[in-house]
């Protein structure tokens, strides 16, 4: 998860129309020259550059660093690996998923496919733990997948379940794990992540704002990265849209363990554009409070509580007791008893 690109290369891909240049007869999109970015050399930033970069030797996939591609290798990428062929398991599967999803859920069958690879190259390997680790997440799931399963694939998409089914097993079937492949024990995947998944967002231009933000710089020079923040920002707003981060998803066995809250005294974060999960405290926590994050997006936590209740028992199956939902619940009825006595008082007058 960690972005190929520096700082530098991200804004001026984002923040520039592309041009484009005739080579063979055919329109090539010019590489953009990347912008040099104020105070960057102060940034202390640890990014992956193009002598880095790495490839698999038989499928091509990219990796920031030979570490990275060896540790890959050694985890999953073994089995994972196409080989350059189209007509791969892998690749059908991948493409008959993103046909009936949209990101960031286009990356939730090859996390599945990850996670099969791991317990396999585990279990050749005679390791188990993986597969312990795995344990944490899908017993508690493997009942959960009849309710979720409707609202994580839509109803007119489950002819096509059994397809995408028969191809993940073709793929990736072993028989030390046949469970896994039955057709519970593939929607319990698929139930196992989509209400267990985080979503993961880097991106090296956002490390420079944070860490250009940070710097004790005088006023003039502060005013100077302001002034270029916030026109890099617009420009970005105008050849782009919002600015996005690379997405994906994972599941951490410790933060998984966080229960939501409505008013959370932690988030998620990633500070380091790559797939290191720091949680960050939203305000003072004492010793002995449970450390609580949102499962709802910012903007849902200011939704009334009706809402937010009926979007929580949808995606996660549970009723919100937090101190904020039974504060507006208390708040509701001593509303609806007001007005219950207005209504009789009015009717007694009648």
């Amino acid at each position: 998860m960690r972005s190929l690109e520096s700082p530098g290369e991200m804004a001026a891909r984002l923040a520039t129309a592309p041009t484009t240049v005739v080579a063979a007869g055919s329109a090539v999109a010019k590489p953009r020259t990347p912008f040099e970015l104020p105070f960057m050399d102060q940034c202390n930033l640890t990014i992956a550059t193009q002598q880095d970069i790495v490839t698999c030797e038989t499928c091509s996939l990219v990796f920031c660093n030979a570490a990275c591609r060896d540790a890959a290798m050694e985890s999953h990428h073994r089995i994972l690996c196409t080989r350059n062929d189209a007509d791969h398991p892998l690749q059908l599967l991948q493409s008959a998923w993103k046909s009936i999803h949209y990101p960031p859920e286009t990356t939730s069958i090859m996390l599945l496919a990850r996670i099969i690879a791991m317990l396999r190259q585990g279990l050749d390997k005679n390791s188990k733990d993986a597969f312990t680790a795995f344990q944490q997440f899908y017993r508690c799931y493997a009942d959960a997948e009849g309710h979720f399963i409707h609202k994580f694939l839509d109803k007119k998409y489950d002819k096509q379940l059994a397809f995408i089914q028969e191809l993940f097993k073709t793929a990736l079937y072993d028989d030390r794990i046949p469970e896994l492949f039955t057709t519970h024990g593939f929607r319990s995947l698929l139930a196992l992540v989509g209400m267990n998944g985080q979503g993961v967002g880097t991106t090296a231009l956002d490390m420079y704002l944070v860490a250009v933000e940070r710097l004790n710089l005088s006023e003039s020079d502060a005013k100077t990265r302001d002034q270029f923040v916030e026109k890099l920002l617009d420009d970005i707003d105008e050849h782009s849209g919002e600015f996005d981060a690379c997405e994906g998803s994972a599941l951490y066995c410790l933060q998984s363990c966080c229960n939501h809250n409505c008013q959370p005294n932690a988030v998620p974060t990633f500070t380091e554009n790559n797939a290191t999960l720091h949680m960050r405290a939203e305000r003072d926590i004492s010793a002995g409070d449970e450390i609580c994050i949102s499962y709802l997006t910012p903007e849902q936590r200011h939704m009334r509580r009706s809402r937010r209740m009926a979007t929580l028992r949808e995606n996660y199956l549970f009723m919100c007791a937090c101190a904020k939902c039974e504060v507006q619940k208390a708040e509701l009825d001593i509303s609806s008893e007001s007005s219950d006595d207005s209504e009789s008082e009015s009717a007694e007058c009648c």
